[in-house]
This record gives structure tokens, C-alpha cells and sequence, in this order.
């Protein structure tokens, strides 16, 4: 039998939502390896987050995501912070692909040792909801192990979620078989990402939205989000709008700050100033680019690019017509030396 054989009589299998769009929290995931694989979008103090397996998230940090039809795609900076033997991984969702996260992970509760089966949810490549019924096999300490009876085990299953009755019980981590899947039961994962994320509680999540800022020289521009750990709770994001502290961050890729001019109406965006300091402990960013959008979703476009100066200074210089801009990107893809990064302030004129 053909593996096209095999999916299509899995997809006979199938179970779909009755409201794709109000529940589904599967993402399709493409790794910086260019393998595929899945996780499942959850909110936590305001945030986005998308729990999934380490393999899926792969060597690099930034991750390609895709939502349930009407698909939404966007990137997502992954992290791996857990003990090297549990294959869980964690990526913060940011844009649109944030806007389709509504589940929590909070309160997960176990497997019903009562039910014998399960349906393991996936994205089909136009973004359908699909689910395959699994007969549970054993619920162990740490895996549920799961058997198919009719059809088999789609590829790239890794991070599709095992659900009873539409809550979330496992995370598949392993297929060795076509018949047979390994899920990490969802109390394990749940503890980790929940003591994770509450120990750096100031990474990512905010109890409450940060107040826009309105800079002396500048417009009124509030701090969306930041995909990248500060050193520090003394260190954190909230600091680049400010004239006082900096921002303190262990790049792990591509860093991307977001900006956003809030209320209805654009700003006139003539200049752009980020300033760091060349005599700190930390190093200063290197190479730049900003981009903006004239809405509030939908492409950005590059308004500056290049690198920033040995006196830490960075400086787009004043245009006589300033663009109109709702959402801001500052994303940081090199830095003047290895370690930590500082930055001081940035500046929306």
C-alpha cells in the first residue's frame, strides 16, 4: 500500500469541528530545517503562546506558523528551556496568528483511564480541521501510547494534539509505526510550560497591557511585543521607550521588536532614533532593519536598513514627509560582538 493509499484512507477516518474557526488552537508549523510538524496555540497572561515538540522546533529559533482555514501564517521566535530529556519546546506567537489563540493550558486536566479512545487533531495542507480516533493502548507516567485500527498515522503528526471530548490530553512526540503514536500526557507538559512562563513572567506576558508612551519628541507609540528574553526583570522591554533603563536581551536569532500607534488614526513617521551605550557591559546591536504598515494588519515595508554606529548610535535622519504608520517593526539581526544586548531607547518621530 502506497503512503498516498495509507492517507487517504485515513482521512475517511476523520473528525471534524463543528467551529473551526472559534476553537481550533492547531497550528501547522515549518522549522528554519525546512521540517513540518505541529503544536497547539494557548494564552497565558495575555500573550500567545504555541507549545510543541523540540524536534519540530528544530536547531533554529524562528519558526513559520499556520492557522486553521481561513489560514493565517506568521513567524514565531521557538525556545527549548527544558530538561534535554523532555521533547517540548515553546514559541510566542505575535500578529495575526495571536489573534486566533483563545485556549489556556492552566488547568489542563489528564486522560480519562475510563475512555479507550481519543482523537488525535491535524491540519490538512489547505488548513481543514482533521482528527484521527486512536484507541489508547496505555497511559504510562509520562506517554500515553495510542494504536489506529483503521487507517494510519499521517506523516508529520509530531506536536498534533490527542483530545477527549475536545479537551487537550497529549502531545505526540514519536510514530514508529504507521499503526502506533507516543503523546506526552498533557499534565507534564502543561507543569512545564506553566512553571516556565511564571518564573519569566516579565519575558513575554504582561498582566495588563503596557500604557502607550508619548515621547517627548515624538508621537504617542506603544510596545506590542518582543520575541526575546531580557536578562533580567530590572532589564526588561518596557525600558525602550523610556528615557531611563535599557533593555537587556541573549539574542538567539533574528530579535524582532513590534510597535503599534494606538487609537484609529496613523502617525506621521519622519524618524527613527535607537541609541545604546558603547561603554556598557553588554553589546550593541549591529545590523537593522525597520519596517511599517500603514494598517493595522497586512504587509510591512522596509523604512530603513543598515547598521547602527560604533558610538551607539542609530540615526535614520529627518525626512522632510513622513510616512503613515499604524504598526512599527524594529528587527535586530546582528550585534557588534557576542553575548547580551543592550538597547537604551528607541525614538518614533
Amino acid at each position: 500500500m502506497t503512503a498516498i493509499h495509507r492517507f487517504l484512507i485515513s482521512i475517511i477516518t476523520l473528525i471534524a469541528f463543528f467551529d473551526p474557526v472559534a476553537n481550533a488552537q492547531t497550528v501547522a508549523i515549518e522549522n528554519g530545517e525546512g521540517e513540518v510538524g505541529h503544536g497547539y496555540m494557548f494564552r497565558y497572561a495575555g500573550s500567545c503562546y504555541v507549545a510543541m515538540p523540540r524536534h519540530v522546533r528544530g536547531l533554529f529559533p524562528k519558526i513559520r506558523l499556520s492557522t486553521a482555514a481561513p489560514v493565517v501564517t506568521g513567524t514565531a521566535d521557538a525556545y527549548a528551556p527544558f530538561w534535554d530529556g523532555l521533547d517540548l519546546a515553546v514559541a510566542v506567537a505575535r500578529g495575526d496568528v495571536a489573534a486566533r489563540c483563545t485556549a489556556s493550558l492552566q488547568n489542563a486536566a489528564g486522560i480519562s483511564p475510563a475512555r479507550h479512545t481519543a482523537d488525535m487533531e491535524y491540519l490538512l495542507p489547505k488548513g481543514e480541521i482533521a482528527r484521527l480516533q486512536v484507541r489508547i493502548a496505555d497511559i504510562g507516567y509520562l506517554f500515553i501510547e495510542a494504536n489506529v485500527d483503521q487507517g494510519t498515522v499521517p506523516e508529520g503528526m509530531s506536536g498534533a494534539f490527542l483530545f477527549q471530548n475536545d479537551r487537550p490530553v497529549g502531545m505526540a512526540i514519536q510514530s514508529d509505526s504507521a499503526d502506533h503514536a507516543r503523546f506526552i500526557r498533557i499534565e507534564e507538559v502543561a507543569m512545564n510550560l506553566n512553571r516556565w512562563l511564571g518564573d519569566r513572567g516579565a519575558v513575554f506576558a504582561r498582566d495588563a497591557e503596557l500604557a502607550p508612551v508619548r515621547q517627548a519628541t515624538g508621537f504617542e507609540v506603544a510596545l506590542e511585543e518582543v520575541g526575546v528574553l531580557p536578562v533580567d526583570a530590572n532589564s526588561g522591554p518596557e525600558n525602550l521607550l523610556r528615557e531611563e533603563g535599557t533593555f537587556v536581551f541573549q539574542p538567539e536569532g533574528v530579535v524582532e521588536m513590534e510597535f503599534q500607534v494606538p487609537g484609529e488614526s496613523a502617525a506621521d513617521l519622519a524618524r527613527v532614533r535607537i541609541k545604546s551605550d558603547p561603554d556598557a557591559d553588554y553589546a550593541m546591536p549591529l545590523r537593522v532593519r525597520i519596517a511599517v504598515s500603514g494598517a493595522k494588519t497586512g504587509r510591512m515595508r522596509t523604512f530603513w536598513s543598515g547598521q547602527m554606529g560604533s558610538d551607539g548610535i542609530l540615526d535614520t535622519g529627518p525626512r522632510a514627509i513622513g510616512t503613515r504608520v499604524r504598526r512599527i517593526s524594529v528587527s535586530i539581526y546582528s550585534a557588534d560582538a557576542p553575548g547580551p544586548v543592550g538597547i537604551q531607547q528607541i525614538v518614533f518621530e
